[in-house]
């Protein structure tokens, strides 16, 4: 008697068990269909324009009241969002299951519809460095020039996002938390500092134009970038130099039977602010200096109206996507075209730019440019010629 009680005992536990796994099977297949349906409702939603939407028995809404299409999905209820970037939330009651998607999460089953988070931040500004305050921990984020929900999601760590930004122009940031909760989109200006002559801070976003006072000469800032500033010499050196030579030198030079055209590496001024000029900045802003790549080539094809990429910036070349063969070193140089273009068209006093000095770029093999009294940039300039000189540097922070 015993032993047939133990067996019932065995049996009644299997059935149950059994039962257990039927359930459990049953409810993970219910819970696969829902979310092969969820799926398939946000990939037709994709092809929606932005907006509200309902949807009711099976069918898509528009906020108006219009059926967007005959298509049935499944025998649901709820309400269906796409924003203007195109990203897609719904919560849709099926029974008494949810299935549910937030703005930037995946398509989920859950036994009711949960709430989102409303993510909120406060802006603090100060010169280059931004802040944002929130009340939802380690929060993602990604920056965009344009309201484009453009970008990279960067990871932050605690409540404030510090956010050090170059650019002064219009900036708009969006943040999501570890579920997918997206912000509203944030904009924000940097604002730059106009600086008048102050002692250089590295720790300062310049405007551009604005004048600093380094190694007790005073400068105007070219560039201000998290990890670098470009200065140019605020008045040009006393003495007056050619970049070639009359007679034959070691530099480029020209003479009535032979010569040696002008590039960067060849020239007068670069000789002479390498190995002269920088000297009379301090040890630690030598230390500090950056080289930059100028292009050593002087051809007919290539960079500004295929004029040939001499004298351009390698920066600048592979930004527009030429090449250059070979390439000359330089602590210091002087302002390229690209550089007094940016200039002449962001700021609006030009009075401190004027004179009639060099310009890096050339437009030949013997020919160099120059900036004008009136601040007209002259591209045909014989090399030969005696123009003011301003230094550029580049130093780190």
């Amino acid at each position: 008697m015993g032993k047939v009680k133990k067996y019932i005992i065995v049996f009644v536990i299997f059935v149950l068990l059994m039962c257990f796994v039927l359930v459990y099977f049953m409810f993970r297949k219910e819970n696969t269909k829902l979310l092969n349906n969820g799926r398939e409702l946000l990939s037709y939603i994709e092809t929606l324009d932005s907006g509200d939407y309902d949807f009711k028995d099976g069918l898509v809404y528009t906020s108006s009241g219009s059926v967007t299409s005959d298509k049935y999905f499944f025998s649901g209820n709820g309400n269906i969002n796409k924003d203007k970037y195109g990203n897609v939330s719904f919560k849709i009651n099926y029974k008494k299951q949810c299935i549910y998607k937030n703005k930037m999460g995946h398509v989920s089953v859950e036994s009711k519809c949960p709430s989102e988070k409303d993510i909120k931040v406060e802006i603090v500004k100060n010169n280059d460095i931004v802040s944002f305050v929130s009340e939802i921990e380690n929060l993602s984020y990604k920056i965009s020039n344009n309201d484009d929900f453009g970008g990279s999601w960067e990871k932050s760590e605690g409540k404030n996002v510090v956010i050090s930004s170059y650019n002064s122009g219009m900036n708009y940031i969006w943040f999501k938390d570890d579920n997918g909760n997206l912000s509203e989109v944030y904009d924000f200006n940097v604002e730059c500092l106009d600086s008048n002559g102050e002692e250089y801070d590295p720790e300062i976003f310049y405007c551009k134009g604005s004048k600093v006072t380094l190694d007790n000469k005073k400068w105007l800032v070219l560039n201000s970038r998290s990890d670098s500033t470009t200065l140019m010499l605020a008045e040009a050196l006393i003495d007056r130099y050619a970049m070639c030579s009359t007679s034959v030198t070691k530099t480029c030079f020209y003479t009535s039977h032979m010569d040696n055209p002008y590039k960067w590496s060849l020239s007068i001024v670069k000789n002479y602010l390498n190995n002269e000029f920088i000297n009379e900045l301090s040890d630690d802003t030598r230390s500090k200096l950056v080289p930059k790549l100028i292009c050593d080539v002087y051809e007919d094809t290539g960079c500004d109206e295929d004029k040939g990429c001499g004298g351009y910036l390698k920066e600048d070349i592979e930004k527009s996507k030429y090449e250059c063969e070979k390439y000359s070193s330089s602590l210091i140089r002087v302002i390229t075209y690209e550089e007094y273009n940016d200039i002449y068209n962001n700021i609006e006093d030009m009075k401190d730019f004027v004179g009639n000095y060099w310009i890096l770029n050339a437009y030949g093999k013997n020919v160099a440019s120059t900036v004008e009294e009136k601040g007209n940039v002259f591209i045909l300039e014989k090399p030969t010629n005696k123009k003011q000189v301003r230094p550029v540097i580049t130093i780190t922070k």
